[in-house]
């Protein structure tokens, strides 16, 4: 995991931020640990559902920032970043908050998902000479990467075959690695298990976007943990002012994971041929040493 350049931190302003809990569920172990990650040019202290001077707000988990958004008055007025919320889910919480309201201050959603890039760069070091296949529900996504992606062929419910895992099986037959994309209307946790086991049984490789995607079987996956999200909401947080309108990243910092248990079931020996794990450890530490230049 990269540490932020020395250049930028040397010029940023230090800020004093809250960490915010809701009543009874405060977090000491979190708290110290978050503490540390931020410090010394944030400063993090307590924020309570009461009333507080901090206008900056850092807030992990959709629980978290539901409670922020409906039991503190001033939700609306505060700058808030949020871990670990998607798209979907953030937009619920900007309805919440902002409802009723003349003037709501921006948000910035930071999620652990693979962003689209992490999983184009990933096939292209590794996986090039492989036909790609997916599966999705968002239009906007594959008219858009119809363009950025063209090696990937989606196929989409809106096809002769309707039913979204006959479309799973057709994907499957038709290529050898299956990219799940982050699509959160056609991937929850008991689907996403039931199309692993899947193209596993196919012997598909397949490339998951999310902790969720890789701990249900996914062999390869891109994703940010806890620590790779605080350093994206630290550039988020020291990079001031506040954006003008509310923003839904992924997080900047993400690594890729290897099954390597479960790849080793389909190729044996082989692996070696099929994933080089030197050059994927590699490409992860470029992207993040990079990533930064996109968030200042």
């Amino acid at each position: 995991m990269s540490c932020l350049p020395q250049s930028f931190i040397a010029n940023a302003t230090e800020l004093t931020a809250g960490f915010y809990f809701p009543p009874y569920q405060f977090s000491k172990a979190q708290f110290q640990y978050t503490q540390t990650l931020l410090a010394p040019e944030i400063e993090l202290v307590p924020f309570y559902a009461a009333p507080s001077e901090q206008d900056s707000v850092l807030v992990a988990g959709y629980d978290n920032a539901y409670h922020l958004a409906t039991h503190v008055k001033n939700a609306h007025e505060l700058f808030a970043v949020v871990l670990g919320v998607n798209e979907q889910e953030g937009k619920k919480l900007e309805q919440l908050r902002c409802q009723a309201q003349k003037h709501c201050s921006s948000w910035v959603y930071i999620n652990e998902n693979a962003s689209v890039e992490r999983l184009r760069y990933l096939t292209d070091k590794i996986f090039a000479d492989h036909n790609l296949v997916s599966v999705s529900k968002n239009l906007g996504l594959i008219s858009r990467l119809s363009k950025e992606w063209p090696e990937l062929q989606i196929l989409s419910t809106n096809q002769a075959v309707e039913k979204e895992f006959e479309l799973i099986k057709k994907a499957s037959i038709l290529g050898d690695v299956f990219v799940l994309l982050p699509d959160d209307e056609l991937y929850d946790d008991a689907t996403g298990r039931t199309v692993l086991q899947y193209l596993f049984q196919q012997k598909v490789i397949s490339i998951g976007f999310s902790s969720g995607s890789y701990n249900a079987g996914a062999m390869l996956a891109s994703y940010a943990d806890y620590p790779n999200m605080l350093l994206t909401a630290k550039l988020k947080l020291l990079n001031h002012p506040a954006p003008e309108q509310t923003l839904f990243l992924n997080a900047c910092y993400q690594d890729y994971y290897i099954n390597e248990p479960l790849l080793s079931r389909i190729f044996g020996e082989q692996l070696a041929n099929v994933v080089d794990f030197d050059s994927l450890y590699i490409l992860a530490d470029e992207l993040n040493f990079n990533c930064n230049k996109k968030l200042q």
